[in-house]
């Protein structure tokens, strides 16, 4: 009866390690910042190992930096209401400039 107290015991206590063990590393997972944050990435763009841009919003200004060895460096500010046009609809890939080509060829009636 002892033994089948002491290992009932024991099956507790691994649960309660594996269970902070769990908590421990989803909190670990979480993602950076929180809602309260006023500091937001809204993009990064690396140009090589070692360097990177970056556009972060902090409050209502939005801030174009460079990232690099040394650090970061305000590159500079972006207006407010940005992006104010429209971007570029995106270049034909190449299936579509292979349908394009293919209909040039072609008469119609």
């Amino acid at each position: 009866m002892a033994g089948m107290a002491l290992m009932v015991l024991v099956l507790l206590g691994l649960l309660g390690l594996l269970t902070a063990a769990l908590w421990a590393w989803s909190r670990r997972r979480a993602p950076r910042g929180s809602a309260r944050s006023s500091i937001e990435l809204l993009e990064r763009k690396p140009l090589g190992p070692h360097h990177a841009m970056c556009l972060v919003r902090v409050g209502g200004k939005v801030f174009f930096l460079g990232q690099g060895p040394q650090g970061l460096q305000v590159l500079g500010e972006l207006s407010e209401g940005w992006p104010a046009e429209a971007p570029e609809p995106p270049s034909p890939s190449f299936e579509g400039w292979l349908q394009q080509a293919a209909t040039l060829g072609r008469k119609t009636p």
